[in-house]
């Protein structure tokens, strides 16, 4: 099924006016919150790193299930930061699967963003379903990759880390930083359920600030940690808001932009019968984006 499937248009209104006098359920579904299960940016995520090692000292230990996330500090430098909770305000919503091999420490396949389970979703690999079909045609296509074919939320938020402290302990302000939160494994359905539960009551995700925690949870000799959230009081969504709402949806169509380029370079080299390396997306610090990935699957 290639170039079939009917793209949709997730072009936000150029206004925030506009935006605002969207019908409700087109607005939800704009930003990924309606559908039910179904620039880079600095990632929020759970530490799994008891210590962390630095070149020419000693190793410095670091709090296990903490919230972490890489900022710059006033000089510019990057730094990572953790704390016992996080506040975000998630302003996009959207899903991707991906497939990590842990043996090899290498992501063999990476599909587009989308936010419904009609949408069109193409991959690295040359493949192109809609969201609700796409994992069972892959993994008839390519065998291997059954139980290691996983479907992840990406949410596009500002987070506030209170208390926030550095790998020495030292304070460290973080304020309404923009930044990705990848969400798998066994926080997907904590995390999925709190968004259906706004759009069942008719309210906009972006309007209630999220208080997340983690839970310590074993099973066998693995342990894991399990997001908890509280969500907080109603604010407002302004027209600065908007613009951020437009800059985190350009970074979602970026990307895309990107993807579809490996999707289309694939398909012409299998029309040619030549046989090509498909480059994935790159990061410096890409394994650790995967490693509190159950190594079963959650209930």
């Amino acid at each position: 099924m290639i170039n079939s499937l009917t793209v949709v248009d997730n072009t936000l209104p150029q206004t925030y006016d506009a935006y605002k006098n969207m019908d409700a359920t087109d607005r939800r579904n704009l930003t990924g919150q309606g559908n039910p299960l179904g620039d880079i940016l600095p990632r929020l995520k759970i530490n799994y790193d008891a210590e962390v090692e630095i070149e020419g000292s000693d190793p410095v230990s670091v709090p296990r299930g903490a919230w972490t996330l890489t900022v710059l500090d006033k000089d510019e430098n990057s730094i990572r930061v953790y704390a016992k909770e996080a506040i975000v305000r998630a302003f996009l919503r959207g899903y991707r699967y991906v497939v990590w091999n842990s043996d090899t420490e290498k992501l063999e396949l990476l599909s587009s963003i989308f936010k419904g389970w009609g949408d069109a979703v193409f991959d690295d690999l040359g493949n192109e379903f809609s969201g609700s079909k796409f994992k069972k045609s892959v993994i008839k296509q390519y065998p291997e990759f059954d139980g290691i074919l996983k479907c992840q939320q990406v949410i596009y938020a500002t987070v506030t880390l209170p208390n926030a402290v550095d790998m020495n302990k030292i304070p460290v302000e973080v304020v309404d930083v923009s930044a990705l939160w990848v969400v798998k494994g066994s926080g997907f359905m904590p995390i999925a359920d709190v968004f259906k539960t706004f759009t069942d009551k008719g309210s906009d995700m972006v309007d209630y600030p999220l208080t997340v925690t983690t839970k310590r949870e074993k099973k066998g000799q693995v342990t894991y940690f399990v997001p908890e959230v509280k969500v907080g009081k109603l604010i407002d969504f302004t027209e600065a808001d908007y613009e951020l709402l437009k800059k985190f949806q350009n970074t979602i169509n970026a990307e895309n932009a990107d993807l579809f380029k490996k999707f289309s370079k694939k398909l012409e080299a299998e029309k040619s019968d030549n046989v090509i390396s498909v480059e994935v997306v790159s990061s410096d610090d890409l394994g650790a984006d995967f490693n509190d990935d159950l190594p079963f699957p959650s209930k």
